[in-house]
């Protein structure tokens, strides 16, 4: 049921004002595309397979286009273009769904948070943050507590342009109740993230108490790993980085930190599955590209899951061996560009190294605080 109360239901509370047969549609148009998606929310409980994803996502596209072209011989009402906005979005049509809503903010009717709000969605998909945060704040009347405005709240807790932003949104995230699909995990990164915050303000004893309190609001509940790995990396700083422990090298032979001293090192935790460690790929590279020649060492660390997927094949479970090749094979995909090193170690190795290092070390081989924060950013490999 996760879509039911992420999508149109928010809207319904506007229409149940009026009577006329705009506004009947608009929520026969509504009920329509909550039950599309709670149908593929279903189906996406089945998929075992990279196939029967894409084949999934194709289908699901194909339905969405075709309800949207039902209603396409009804008015451009207020309601009903804001559900045609949100079917946009959903198929990542987002400058045609921010047009609809420019134009039902333009006619300034009871629609008119609504459609802000929407296009707020909109902004973050394009990553126009900005924009975003400042037609959020023009909203008047406050959206209904569901999973969407959630994580519109998360989205500011985490990429709001300004320190100050990012801290009052996760405060304001922290006084809440209500998380999506009720998971408290969320609750656990709204304390780490605020405590990051504190820290990067240079305020590390805050840092930490804040990081106490989430472990004792959250030990009943279980979600207090996130937290207690976050002190460690705190308590890390300044002090030395420990060295690399894999049995797989690619683009050079294995590599001691000790070694390296004297030279900048960045260590990349990720893993193919992961979609935004693979965003990043392109980044480091070019820091690396830029900087090579005066000592930047860029090094990627993954791991042995026991299972393999990417952003093309879900495979499930592999052996080691093939995993191995499986992750060579992602890499050569990126071979015009990935320039430096890559390793990959088995779990229980790579383990202690999480329990006991930072992902990057400064010279002369320390744990540096912008490194913590870069890991707060990256969601932590």
């Amino acid at each position: 049921m996760r879509y039911l109360t992420r999508v149109a239901l928010l809207f319904l509370i506007g229409f149940s004002c009026t009577q006329n047969s705009q506004d009947e549609s608009a929520r026969a148009f509504s009920g329509a595309y909550s039950a599309l998606l709670e149908k593929y929310d279903l189906l996406a409980d089945s998929v075992n397979s990279d196939s029967s994803y894409w084949a999934l996502q194709d289908s699901k596209k194909m339905d969405l286009q075709m309800l949207l072209s039902q209603y396409d011989d009804k008015d451009a009402s207020p309601s009903l273009e804001i559900v045609r906005s949100q079917i946009l979005i959903e198929l990542k049509e987002y400058e045609k769904a921010i047009a609809k809503l420019d134009e039902v903010i333009e006619k300034e009717t009871n629609f008119l948070d609504f459609a802000r709000f929407e296009k707020v969605r909109a902004l973050h998909a394009l990553d126009e943050m900005s924009e975003a945060l400042t037609l959020f704040e023009s909203i008047q009347r406050e959206p209904e507590m569901n999973d969407s405005y959630l994580r519109v709240l998360l989205n500011f807790a985490y990429g709001a342009p300004e320190l100050s932003d990012q801290e009052k949104y996760t405060r304001q995230l922290l006084q809440l109740d209500t998380w999506p699909e009720n998971d408290l995990k969320y609750k656990s990164y709204m304390y780490r993230n605020l405590a990051l915050i504190e820290f990067k303000k240079g305020n590390t004893s805050e840092a930490k108490s804040i990081l106490d309190e989430g472990m004792t609001v959250l030990k009943e509940a279980g979600q207090t790993q996130i937290l207690e790995s976050t002190l460690k990396l705190i308590n890390l700083v300044g002090t030395e980085a420990p060295d690399l422990f894999a049995e797989t090298w690619i683009n050079s032979g294995p590599l001691r930190l000790k070694k390296l001293r004297g030279k900048v090192v960045v260590i990349d935790f990720w893993a193919t599955w992961c979609a935004p460690c693979r965003a990043v790929i392109p980044s480091l590279v070019e820091i690396y590209e830029k900087y090579k020649n005066n000592g930047l060492v860029v090094i990627g660390y993954t791991r042995l899951y026991g299972s393999y997927r990417d952003d093309k094949q879900r495979l499930g479970p592999v052996e080691p061996k093939d995993e191995i090749r499986l992750t060579g094979e992602f890499l050569k995909r990126f071979e015009t560009i990935v320039t430096y090193q890559e390793l990959i170690s088995n779990l229980e190795k790579r383990e202690n190294i999480r329990k006991n290092s930072n992902p990057e070390s400064q010279p002369p081989g320390r744990v540096s605080q912008a490194a913590l924060w870069n890991w707060r950013v990256s969601g932590g490999g």
